[in-house]
């Protein structure tokens, strides 16, 4: 969200992605509080972002029937109804988004959801699991590195 230097002056308030790159953004009047766009900048963002950004499941029984969803062109190209989207969590920060559509108006059920989060944790461990190894194995190369310039700058 944006500030203002001179208290009174418009407001451009943005909200961006991990690149900082803008996703959305909103025109306030300068006396207006910034947190007072926030739920209006991440209310309308796709069922995807918003699952990103909020760090929780978003369920969409039918996204043409959503005020909120506006993403009318995906819908139209994709020709899907119902979207589950749940984030992938590492220490409550999300990494990713696993996203399911379905082509027809039928809501996935709690055992599903249920079903899908646990995969999301999964999918975020092997992940982290991942990063972590690579982490050891560039520390073991730098080791690896130093130790030879070690033994080959020491007189012999």
């Amino acid at each position: 969200m944006g500030g203002s230097r001179g208290g009174l002056t418009s407001k451009i308030h943005a909200l961006v992605d991990s690149n900082g790159l803008p996703v959305r953004l909103a025109l306030s009047a300068g006396e207006a509080h910034d947190n007072r766009l926030a739920g209006k900048l991440l209310s309308r963002l796709k069922s995807t972002g918003r699952a990103l950004l909020e760090g929780r499941v978003i369920h969409i029984a039918d996204v043409l029937a959503d005020p909120d969803y506006t993403w009318a062109e995906a819908q139209r190209l994709g020709g899907y109804r119902t979207v589950l989207a749940v984030p992938m969590m590492r220490e409550d920060v999300p990494m990713g988004v696993l996203t399911l559509i379905r082509s027809e108006v039928r809501p996935f059920s709690e055992k599903q959801i249920e079903l899908v989060s646990t995969f999301a944790d999964q999918a975020a461990i092997a992940i982290e699991n991942v990063r972590l190894f690579d982490e050891i194995q560039d520390k073991n190369r730098q080791l690896a590195e130093a130790s030879e310039h070690s033994r080959s700058s020491s007189p012999a």
